[in-house]
């Protein structure tokens, strides 16, 4: 059985994620698809429109086989953490061929050489990455630039990739491919070329929008029937009925009383042990807090050059859900946490429990009770620690439906495994 892996930044709602699917066992030649997706925050620094069990019910009915949750604590952490999480989740089920995502052009060869010089990241490469960060850029912003300068300097005709570092899913697709490498793991990346709207782009035209758009529309205009055209009917009829039944949309702005707290509450010191803090920015944080009445004008009022709109998004949800820096010092995966799966991603599922020697979570509850007496031995400690990472987010995830009946705690206890 060839087995190939997607990975779900964001929310599989739209036709993007079901042409990607589609797609995926066409140029795979793949009986089966293992998707590893956000929980209920994502990659971005917010929470998802929907919670992730009915995510994972409109991934399921659009053509994977086994969704696997990406944990809380990388989810939401910078591109390279969340990149190596999810490629590490994918070797470790023994059982996955191919990983297949898309990108801007659509080409492999120009990522896969991208993706070797960043992790040799050659003397002249480095000096120029560290000239742009003291120039006041971000990371990933400095990081680009760079290549773009490196490939300037060094005159190399044949490898013309600059137009390739300037467009978020390339970047994205190389942090995927440095993953493989550091893993030394023996999937196979490939690419397809996305299509319809661009990544940042917030009109819906076609029927293939970017999920920012979607995202954007439904929280200007609400759930209108023109998205019929940009999200399958499967998934908009679950869209539709976590809209009318309370627990859905949930957008950041429904924490800005939480987090604003939190961030009036924190010392200075408490600031700047939260991840991407750093040169003073836990000051900036503090004083701005105690001026602005909510998340947007907050976020306004702090983004730079160097601390983008999403980064300071992340930084937030990283101060909501209590993540500092010592969760990026691990350097093992803590478990498989299984979402849902049809009658193939139950075949799926014996072959990784053959094969895979990292826990396979079926129930939180009986995994919890292990680990709480095994808490003794750090590995065990520290997976515990970050699965309660999970547990929080959907209690705090839970706060911020419309419906107040929807907001009790303790979801992840008593949902159930999807099985479609």
């Amino acid at each position: 059985m060839k087995v190939a892996g997607i990975i779900a930044e964001y929310n599989p709602f739209h036709f993007g994620h079901k042409y990607h699917l589609q797609k995926t066992r066409e140029i795979t030649g793949a009986d089966a698809i293992i998707c590893v997706m956000s929980g209920n925050f994502v990659q971005r620094g917010e929470p998802a429109i929907v919670d992730k069990w009915s995510r994972t019910k409109m991934a399921l009915l659009e053509g994977a086989d086994l969704v696997i949750e990406l944990p809380t604590v990388f989810a939401v952490s910078s591109a390279p953490y969340f990149s190596f999480a999810a490629v590490n989740i994918l070797n470790s089920t023994g059982i996955v061929d191919y990983l297949c995502f898309a990108s801007e052009d659509g080409e492999i060869t120009p990522l896969y050489d991208l993706a070797i010089l960043l992790e040799k990241e050659p003397v002249q490469l480095s000096n120029l990455i560290k000239e742009n960060l003291k120039a006041g850029k971000s990371y990933p912003k400095a990081r680009s630039d760079a290549l773009i300068a490196y490939y300037q300097q060094i005159k190399d005709n044949q490898k013309d990739y600059i137009g390739f570092l300037t467009k978020p899913n390339n970047l994205l697709g190389i942090n995927y491919i440095r993953a493989l490498i550091k893993l030394n793991s023996s999937i196979k990346p490939l690419t397809i070329p996305r299509i319809g709207s661009g990544y940042y782009e917030t009109e819906l035209k076609g029927n293939i929008a970017s999920a920012t758009g979607i995202r954007k529309n439904i929280q200007t205009n609400g759930p209108q029937s023109y998205l019929e055209k940009s999200i399958p009917s499967s998934c908009l009829t679950i869209l539709l009925e976590q809209f009318r039944t309370g627990k859905g949309p949930v957008w950041l702005n429904n924490f800005s009383q939480l987090i604003l707290g939190l961030l009036r509450r924190s010392t200075e010191e408490e600031l700047a042990l939260l991840p991407d803090v750093s040169e003073g920015f836990e000051r900036r944080l503090k004083e701005t807090a105690d001026k602005c009445i909510n998340l947007e004008e907050l976020i306004s009022e702090l983004k730079t050059k160097r601390y983008t709109w999403t980064r300071i998004q992340r930084t937030l949800i990283h101060l909501l859900l209590s993540i500092d820096k010592k969760y990026y010092q691990l350097d093992y995966l803590p478990y498989l946490r299984v979402l849902g799966f049809n009658s193939t991603g139950r075949l799926l599922l014996k072959k990784i429990k053959n094969k895979a020697e990292t826990p396979i979570i079926m129930s939180v509850a009986e995994q919890i009770k292990i680990w709480q007496k095994q808490k003794h031995q750090p590995i065990y400690k520290n997976s515990l620690a970050i699965l309660q990472k999970d547990i929080l987010a959907t209690d705090l995830y839970q706060l911020a439906c419309p419906e107040e009946k929807h907001r009790k705690a303790g979801a992840d206890f008593y949902h159930k495994v999807i099985i479609v």
